[in-house]
């Protein structure tokens, strides 16, 4: 047969055709699976350029959407802390607290100035205190009582000077004097007048000192 396939050229072409035809599909599955593993490989690192490209395009929507919102919400707090801190702060620490006067002498106008103004009836209040400290009279208590008062009626600058006086003076209400002086200053919304006045209230005066220092950190 060797000898016949070396003399015979049809034959060994045929034979030749045969082993290809044979190996045909081998090399078919091979090539199918090179192009498949190219194919994952190509996905795994690289994904498909559409989805790529819309994912770039998504996430950067979500950056710009996040990054409006936080300016919008610092731009808020921004314009309400610059233009509304104050009257807000002057409310929330203003302590319309009651008052007592009925150990004290002269009851009945004492008495009078104190139900008034435990009653929220601060003109009448604010009255009586007028008379009480006519004349000679000098009574710091009283005092301090027709300057809040006057706090509440909008007599903003009578409160002022009344506080001021307080403050300036060498009695047991002098840390009081400050700090309603402080709080009339934030009720006008004259932050750096009342940050000066608060940070004058003694460290001995207790609760008034403690929210006076809660005030000065709200302020900075």
């Amino acid at each position: 047969f060797e000898a016949r396939l070396k003399q015979d050229e049809a034959l060994k072409a045929e034979l030749e055709l045969r082993r290809q035809m044979d190996a045909f599909p081998a090399a078919q599955s091979q090539d199918l699976a090179f192009l498949q593993t190219l194919k994952e490989q190509n996905a795994k690192h690289f994904g498909s350029g559409k989805a790529t490209i819309r994912k770039i395009n998504n996430r950067n929507r979500v950056i710009v959407l996040v990054t409006s919102v936080a300016a919008a919400i610092a731009s808020f707090f921004l314009v309400t802390r610059i233009l509304l801190p104050n009257p807000d702060l002057y409310e929330q620490y203003n302590p319309h607290q009651d008052i007592s006067l009925s150990l004290r002498g002269e009851a009945d106008i004492l008495g009078r100035i104190e139900t008034a103004f435990n009653d929220k009836n601060y003109q009448t209040a604010y009255t009586l205190s007028k008379q009480f400290l006519e004349g000679d009279t000098i009574d710091i208590r009283i005092q301090e009582i027709l300057g809040r008062a006057a706090l509440e009626l909008d007599k903003d600058e009578e409160a002022e000077q009344i506080f001021k006086e307080i403050s300036e003076g060498k009695s047991l209400y002098k840390d009081n004097g400050y700090w309603y002086l402080g709080l009339t200053y934030l009720k006008q919304d004259k932050k750096d007048l009342a940050k000066a006045s608060l940070e004058k209230v003694s460290d001995e005066a207790g609760k008034i000192y403690r929210q006076a220092q809660e005030i000065l950190t709200q302020l900075e």
